[in-house]
């Protein structure tokens, strides 16, 4: 006779195996033999809200693109439009402080009004309600503007660098942020397509939580002794859980085919070749593709330019002055451009306030 207890513990065996099976189904797919074909990565493919299969086996499999060449293809088709975009949402801020400042006036002077004349109640809360509501709302809408504004100039900066296609000219450093904007963009694609194909499955790792204004909750992710801990999104967190367990079921299923007797040596592409690709692909994503921040890096939201850097010695943030052309700078700017261009699509594609604000009210 099955108890209840036991039904439920066949369908959590059940679900675990379908769990197994999809996973190696995934790893089979996106580490297999990468066959130059003529296939290579489209930018415009990936603009859609979802990545197909076929899409993200590409991400993959493309070895041999550059990434200066990617990152030229980001921009190029799209340079005018991306332009536009910034523009609006920069003037968006500037009006809407302008609108504040107009407004916390008209407080001021109503208060005096109220103050020095015999102004009824009725006639001085009415007026004065109306200004503290419009107040909150740009506070509101100020407060999620400004928590783009660095990405927002990490955009344009890229942007900038890429000149007409006759006049195509870039400084070193300037072919280094489009290798870097490139590769944290084919990071962020590849866990927006996990994101996709996995989202009922997706487990999160045991990390300590955090959470930087005007960023979504993620974790911190230790790097080993004496390196400084970075955050990353839950949604990084997982899908770097996921590419583990990968690797993990590739070792698994090589190791019943040499207990079976079953491998076959004659195969030009088999579990250890793919779980070498694997295990590759997880270390050159968390050197090179892997979104995250620096929880030591404190960023003026109403002014991008200004930085502060935390003194683990003395236990406080200080000011500093940003070497525009430092590794750790370049890597920032193509790591914040590659991320509103992929997680803000909405945002840079709105033009008109009634679309903006719909955007912010849905946050």
């Amino acid at each position: 006779m099955s108890t209840p207890f036991e039904l439920n513990q066949i369908g959590a065996d059940s679900l675990r195996q379908r769990q197994q099976e999809r996973l190696i189904e995934w790893t089979e797919r996106v580490f297999a033999e990468p066959i130059a074909d003529g296939n290579s990565i489209n930018p415009r493919f990936y603009e859609q809200g979802f990545i197909s299969r076929e899409q993200e086996i590409i991400l993959y499999k493309d070895l041999y693109s550059r990434d200066t060449e990617l990152g030229l293809g980001l921009i190029n088709w799209r340079k005018s439009e991306l332009l536009d975009a910034v523009a609006y949402l920069k003037s968006s801020v500037k009006k809407r402080e302008y609108s504040a400042s107009l407004a916390r006036s008209r407080q001021e002077s109503l208060d005096k009004l109220a103050t020095t004349s015999n102004l009824a109640q009725a006639q001085y809360a009415e007026p004065r309600a109306r200004l503290g509501a419009e107040l909150d709302l740009l506070a509101t809408e100020l407060t999620f503007l400004r928590a783009y504004s660095s990405k927002i100039d990490a955009l344009e900066r890229v942007v900038k660098l890429i000149g007409s296609e006759s006049t195509l000219r870039v400084t070193r450093s300037s072919e280094q942020i489009l290798r870097l904007f490139s590769q944290s963009w084919r990071g962020l694609v590849k866990i927006k397509a996990w994101v996709g194909h996995f989202s009922d499955e997706a487990q999160l790792p045991t990390l300590q939580l955090y959470k930087q204004p005007g960023e979504p909750a993620g974790f911190i992710l230790p790097l080993g002794e004496g390196m400084r801990a970075v955050a990353v999104s839950r949604e990084t967190a997982g899908y770097l859980l996921h590419l583990l367990k990968g690797i993990n079921s590739l070792a698994e299923a090589y190791r019943k085919q040499l207990i079976e007797g079953t491998f076959n040596i004659n195969v030009d592409w088999g579990y250890p070749h793919m779980l070498i690709r694997a295990i590759v692909e997880v270390f050159y994503f968390c050197n090179f593709e892997m979104p995250f921040s620096y929880v030591d890096l404190a960023i003026d939201p109403e002014d991008p330019s200004q930085l502060c850097v935390y003194n683990y010695d003395s236990g406080e943030w200080e000011m500093v002055i940003e070497d525009a052309n430092s590794s750790r700078t370049l890597k920032r700017v193509g790591a914040e451009a590659s991320q509103i261009l992929v997680n803000s699509v909405a945002l840079l594609k709105c033009h008109q306030e009634s679309e903006l604000s719909e955007i912010i009210r849905s946050e």
